[in-house]
């Protein structure tokens, strides 16, 4: 808990290692965008309906950029696939799919950087529901659960939270960050505004006019082929805040 805000975090779901090293995949091969945001919106239909299996259609079936993504995920025992059926393993590794995959790939990047000396990180947390409490809940901000964050950590006198995003896609194909863009804002101003820094790690690479909303609203963006340098992205943001603080 810090200045009248609470974080309340679930167990960490346990993931296999094997899709722990899929994940790592994942982010190094940014080219498969396409095909991550097809299994990404199979995963959410098959939450939406509570099942596990799903029918293929022509699209699908035709497009090899993701029948390849298939075999590895089949490999790694992730899905099966018997004829147009595409089955998942259970509903977590469903969930994984469609988009937990780079929540689990971000939160072991800031645990790892909870021991460098200078950073002073503590209490990472992810899957975390945010209350206000206190002063802050008496003066009316958002005394409620309010949403849930993907990965949290304290580091000095300052909450950082990271919103992980892995698809979102509008009519004519093109990322859409505007949601989680102005969710960031508007927790950041909640919580007090210097008291917060926020940042998007998005699959999805983001246009020069996301970039430069994200700057307007305050908000750190690692993006697209950015992500395999998450850990120094987080290393020098949370450097240069603690910098600006003192």
């Amino acid at each position: 808990r810090a200045h009248g805000v609470e974080l309340q975090a679930a167990a960490p779901a346990q993931i296999r290692p094997e899709l722990k090293e899929l994940g790592r995949y994942l982010v190094a091969h940014a080219d498969m965008v396409p095909a991550v945001g097809r299994l990404n919106r199979i995963a959410a239909e098959c939450g939406d309906s509570r099942r596990l299996t799903y029918e293929m259609d022509a699209r699908d079936v035709e497009d090899q950029a993701f029948q390849a993504l298939l075999d590895r995920f089949a490999e790694a025992k992730v899905v099966s696939v018997k004829g147009r059926n595409l089955s998942f393993r259970d509903d977590l590794e469903r969930r994984w799919c469609n988009g937990l995959w780079l929540e689990d790939y971000v939160a072991p990047i800031v645990q790892r950087l909870k021991g460098e000396p200078g950073l002073e990180i503590q209490d990472v947390t992810r899957s975390a529901d945010v209350r206000f409490v206190g002063q802050g809940a008496q003066q009316g901000r958002l005394d409620r659960t309010d949403t849930e964050l993907d990965c949290a950590f304290l580091a000095g006198n300052l909450l950082y939270v990271i919103e992980c995003k892995t698809r979102r896609i509008r009519a004519d194909g093109d990322f859409d960050p505007s949601d989680a863009l102005y969710k960031l804002a508007t927790l950041k101003r909640e919580i007090g505004g210097s008291q917060a820094r926020a940042m998007l790690a998005s699959y999805y690479p983001l246009r020069d006019v996301d970039r430069r909303r994200a700057a307007i609203l305050g908000i750190e963006v690692c993006a697209g082929r950015e992500l395999p340098d998450l850990e120094g992205r987080i290393r020098n943001w949370v450097a240069g805040a603690r910098a600006r603080n003192t």
